[in-house]
């Protein structure tokens, strides 16, 4: 039973791992092929158009260090071995059998009177032994003396190597030494020339030793190469030693590196994971998020990288990523978006190089952390142009004190052009900026910015037109901006929202009471079905003048979901009481129900002010104003409008604090002063 309950909960757990995964995957859309095509194009234009060196060809180009190297030099170590090796021509020992031969030879030269025979000594002349012989006893005797006497001195006992290797002079040195007649010199010299051999003889064991000695005394060669000087001249053949280290600096060469392309292939199917961790640390603000927006500027940032390391430029990608997901996405989703793609870019635009991977990931991370300060209300092309400069003097600090901290090379010319480089890039992407908003469907908060100024034409018209609505629309967009700053949601959007939301009124702006000036209540005669019918069309003539004056689709979600599936119970009971069949359906607005925190908290503000204005003869006090808010948020809760919006209770207690106070400033009677007064004094 215990078994079948363990596989059960590990086949849930399993289960429930593998929904994740694919949740998460789903969620991100496009990102994982698109930014794989990236990785894959970037990888293969470094590796297309760069400068390639090959194993056994001459080199391209001059390749210099891009950081500190350390290397053993295996073939300058080799060269010195052989040569030590080749220096030892042979090892000669002492041959003690030549030592005998010499003192036998002079023994039989002693004892040869009356020989007739042949020479009984080897390689000995057969005249010499002769005329030995035809020399008296005494006078033979006294040459052999000399002989052995000196072959004592430069065979038996020799002084140094000259006395073998050039023995003629020796002999004749040491005859001269004893001032023998010259035909008793003469015939010593001869004896002694005969008898002489070189007691030495090549040990070919000792030999290979004293070779393999030799060639390991010689210590390994460990050489430095300093940062900024040459590894390799241009036209200088490339060994596989020479291979290695341009490996080690991140020069590539012919082969495709399919390891490096793997790797970063891992981390990017990782990086679905880490976004979807931190990001639901902030809600979205715009719903749902721009993935093919987020996974084109990620992918380009690698583009540009690559681009850059063309022209030495270190860093323009990171800059290119933290300025375009900045302009467009919130700090805290631009930060993300930011440390996640420069962190991938070092690994994917130069390989192994250790240096220049330093480099690139930690000036990333520290520009995307700068970024995340500096990059902040971009409302217009001037402040972004404005911010951009500040993060470029920002950017190239970071630089130069990141070389400075891994001992990389620093020219004022590399600054110069990354500035460069970096401020033109910025300038076009900003003045591409409303193409990229209608191509990739995002809206910026300058776009927000432009479409609730007065003078856009759709409000200029609710301006003159439903004057009611209009007004309605800019106290609603006021307190919408404020608890929208104190709940720290985007104001813009808020503000633009409200501007927008009630735009259907246009075609029938009679038909409301805000704008029944002088003029009695249309619905009064009409229907509760046809009262109802009339009122639910504004949003359906909303979201047709949106598309025809080309709103945004986040302004266009306001005018759909501000009312919700919300019922109209005022006109259902009237047509009860008229004794019509109807159903309650004909009385609840399409729809949808608020997809998001923005739009959910708009519904709150619209109803809640629309209470506030019905009974504004009866609020007197802070405490009515608790109440008309608490009224709408058990109304809105127990219709279930707020179901799709994930509000906790500390949002909701946060949300009730930021309206009171927003309603405070609204409705600031001498009333409720006097009231917070004595609440304050009892």
């Amino acid at each position: 039973m215990r078994d079948l309950k363990s596989r059960t909960r590990i086949k849930n757990k399993l289960i429930s791992a593998i929904e994740y995964i694919f949740n998460v995957y789903r969620s991100v859309g496009v990102l994982l092929p698109t930014l794989l095509f990236f990785a894959y194009v970037s990888m293969s234009v470094q590796w297309v158009f760069g400068h390639h060196y090959v194993v056994g060809e001459p080199s391209p180009q001059s390749y210099i260090a891009l950081s500190e190297l350390h290397y053993t030099d295996r073939a300058a170590m080799e060269r010195l071995r052989d040569l030590a090796e080749q220096r030892v021509v042979a090892v000669v020992v002492k041959d003690g059998d030549k030592k005998h031969e010499f003192r036998v030879a002079l023994q039989i030269l002693g004892n040869i009177s009356g020989m007739t025979a042949e020479v009984p000594i080897n390689d000995f002349p057969q005249e010499l032994f002769d005329a030995i012989i035809n020399i008296p006893e005494p006078e033979r005797d006294k040459i052999l003396s000399y002989v052995e006497e000196i072959g004592e001195n430069l065979y038996v006992t020799p002084r140094n190597e000259d006395d073998f290797l050039h023995p003629a002079e020796h002999i004749w040195n040491e005859v001269d030494k004893l001032n023998l007649p010259p035909d008793v010199g003469n015939i010593v010299y001869q004896i002694l020339s005969n008898l002489l051999r070189i007691n030495v003889k090549i040990d070919a064991q000792l030999t290979q030793e004293y070779r393999t000695q030799q060639r390991d005394n010689i210590p390994v060669i460990e050489k430095r190469i300093d940062v900024g000087y040459t590894i390799v001249e241009r036209g200088q053949i490339i060994t596989p030693q020479i291979a290695g280290l341009l490996r080690t600096q991140g020069y590539i060469g012919r082969e495709m590196p399919f390891n490096s392309f793997v790797f970063c292939s891992s981390l990017i199917l990782l990086l679905p994971f880490w976004l979807n961790i931190f990001v639901k640390k902030e809600p979205p603000l715009r719903r749902p998020l721009p993935w093919p927006f987020i996974s084109l500027i990620i992918g380009a940032s690698w583009v540009v990288e690559v681009l850059g390391s063309f022209l030495n430029v270190a860093g323009l990608g990171s800059w290119f990523l933290i300025i375009s997901s900045h302009v467009v996405l919130t700090p805290y989703i631009s930060f993300c978006i930011s440390l996640s793609g420069n962190f991938i870019s070092p690994f994917l635009v130069v390989g192994a190089s250790y240096g220049r991977m330093g480099l690139l990931l930690f000036t990333g991370i520290l520009s995307a952390v700068s970024g995340y300060y500096i990059m902040r209300n971009l409302v217009s092309r001037r402040v972004i142009m404005r911010q951009t400069m500040l993060l470029g003097i920002v950017f190239i600090a970071i630089d130069i004190l990141v070389r400075w901290g891994i001992n990389l090379p620093y020219s004022w010319i590399t600054s110069v052009k990354l500035f460069a480089f970096g401020m033109l890039l910025s300038y076009i992407f900003s003045s591409s900026l409303s193409f990229i908003e209608g191509f990739m469907r995002i809206t910026t908060t300058m776009r927000l910015r432009e479409i609730y100024q007065t003078s856009m034409p759709l409000l200029k018209k609710l301006q003159i037109e439903i004057p009611g609505t209009y007004q309605h629309a800019l106290t609603l967009g006021s307190l919408g901006e404020t608890i929208a700053e104190e709940l720290s949601l985007d104001a813009n959007l808020m503000k633009a929202g409200a501007y927008y939301h009630d735009i259907g009124k246009l075609r029938r702006p009679l038909y409301y009471v805000e704008n029944q000036i002088n003029v009695g209540n249309i619905q009064d005669s009409l229907s509760a079905p046809l009262s109802a019918v009339t009122i639910i069309a504004h949003v359906k003539e909303g979201l047709e003048l949106a598309a025809e004056y080309r709103l945004p689709a986040c302004i266009r979600d306001f005018i759909a979901e501000h009312h919700g599936t919300t019922f109209l119970s005022y006109f259902y009971k009237k047509a009860l009481a008229e004794g019509l069949n109807v159903s309650v359906e004909q009385f609840c607005y399409p729809g949808p129900k608020p997809q998001s925190r923005e739009t959910a908290l708009f519904m709150l503000l619209d109803s809640m002010e629309a209470g506030m204005r019905s009974s504004r003869q009866n609020i007197f006090s802070t405490a009515d104003i608790e109440k008309v808010i608490n009224r709408v948020f058990e109304m809105k809760l127990s219709e279930g409008q707020l179901d799709d919006v994930n509000f906790t209770f500390r949002d909701i207690v946060k949300i009730k604090k930021a309206m009171l106070k927003a309603f405070q400033s609204m409705y600031h009677t001498r009333k409720i002063k006097e009231l917070q007064d004595k609440t304050q004094h009892s």
